[in-house]
């Protein structure tokens, strides 16, 4: 469930998830990937995945009686950090089309160049007769 979601306290790598011998859920764990490779750049970094799902239950938990009690100080600030993440995606988004706007009338320069280069050459080759 938490594959690609765990990370190593002190490395920061990636932690795998690893079953035991015996396929008990209890025995099942996350560990460092960097420790797994490099025993010398990284101690044996783990945690049980039922003490993991537990965890993360009881912040679940933790997280749904704080809406609950406050939920008008709740969506005031998950609106604030709506709005401010809009308004840079819609900078970000402005930054990109002016520059490909640029780009299109760079481009629309070059062929307009091209195209009178090819229209007054009065050579036997050229494409338009003079």
């Amino acid at each position: 469930m938490f594959s690609g979601l765990t990370f190593c306290a002190d490395c920061e790598a990636k932690m795998y998830y690893c079953t035991s011998v015996k396929f008990e859920k209890r025995r099942d764990f996350f560990g460092c990937s960097t420790h797994r490779h490099r025993k010398d750049q990284c101690s044996a970094h783990y945690i049980r995945s039922v003490v993991l799902e537990d965890m993360v239950l009881r912040h679940m938990q933790m997280v749904i009686s704080y809406v609950t009690t406050h939920e008008a100080h709740f969506r005031a600030v998950m609106g604030a950090r709506l709005k401010l993440a809009s308004d840079e995606a819609i900078r970000v988004n402005k930054k990109k089309l002016a520059k490909a706007e640029k780009r299109l009338h760079e481009l629309d320069r070059i062929f307009m160049r091209l195209y009178e280069d090819r229209g007054t050459a009065r050579s036997p080759t050229s494409v338009f007769p003079p």
